[in-house]
């Protein structure tokens, strides 16, 4: 559901600064880069 929630949402990881450090912490568990090389 995480990971899912994650990859519908872009903009919210990209705009919000604590959105986007918890999103980054989220990718990080699952395994995938973080949003901020995008």
């Amino acid at each position: 559901m995480l990971k899912n929630y994650v990859t519908s949402n872009p903009p919210v990881m990209r705009h919000g600064g604590q959105t986007h450090q918890l999103s980054n912490e989220i990718l990080k568990g699952c395994g995938l880069t973080t949003v901020d090389n995008m």
